[in-house]
């Protein structure tokens, strides 16, 4: 049992360890695709010119769509998501790093000047973010009790102690992009509340009228 529970509170910070690892390594593949695409797509010299280069550009054509949707998959799959438990229990790990993170927008958003600060919460906590006001323009729902907040997606820089904004815990998002609007929440009426609230009413007009007829 003392072997699980250390497993448990070491998965956090070997999750991010491998995430990061693993982000470096794809990211290196990706750039070597990159040039080698390059390298296909660079023109052949004047002399080879005629049918036969016809022939090498459609085959550096095909590599290219080929390489692309690879090199798409890679990139995806490199800037996994992060969670807010992750970053806030391995801080000291992800500082001045790179990470993609998704939450509802709640509460509101401060502007300042040609920045925003909002706030992003995935369902276990809330991590403020630091990103460009025209970024938010297309925001139509800020997550409070009346309204389920857009659910947006940062790309930027964390920071366990942010130097800028007072030590603050954050995010400096160089991207925004919204997942998914969020919509009016329903007014939803609790029946046991209303039956309760009703006889209690029906209770006290008895009473009343009770009271009246012996005074």
């Amino acid at each position: 049992m003392a072997a699980v529970q250390f497993l448990k509170k070491l998965y956090p910070s070997l999750r991010g360890a491998v995430i990061f690892i693993v982000g470096r390594l794809l990211r290196f593949a990706r750039n070597r695709l990159r040039n080698l695409t390059f390298r296909l797509l660079r023109p052949a010299p004047l002399a080879s010119l005629g049918y036969r280069s016809r022939n090498d550009k459609s085959l550096r054509v095909a590599v290219l769509a080929i390489l692309s949707v690879f090199v798409f998959q890679l990139s995806a799959f490199a800037a996994e998501e992060i969670s807010s438990k992750a970053l806030i229990d391995n801080a000291d790990f992800f500082d001045s790093k790179r990470v993609l993170y998704k939450g509802e927008l709640i509460t509101a958003i401060l502007n300042r000047g040609g920045h925003s600060w909002i706030n992003l919460n995935d369902g276990e906590n809330a991590i403020g973010v630091w990103c460009r006001k025209d970024a938010l323009g297309v925001v139509q729902f800020i997550g409070d009790y009346k309204n389920k907040g857009d659910v947006l997606v940062v790309d930027g820089i964390f920071h366990r102690a942010c130097p800028v904004h007072g030590g603050e815990l954050d995010i400096h998002a160089g991207a925004v992009n919204i997942l998914k609007h969020g919509f009016a929440l329903k007014e939803r009426v609790d029946k046991a509340k209303l039956n309760i609230s009703i006889a209690l009413f029906l209770a006290a007009i008895l009473m009343i009228i009770v009271f009246r007829k012996r005074f």
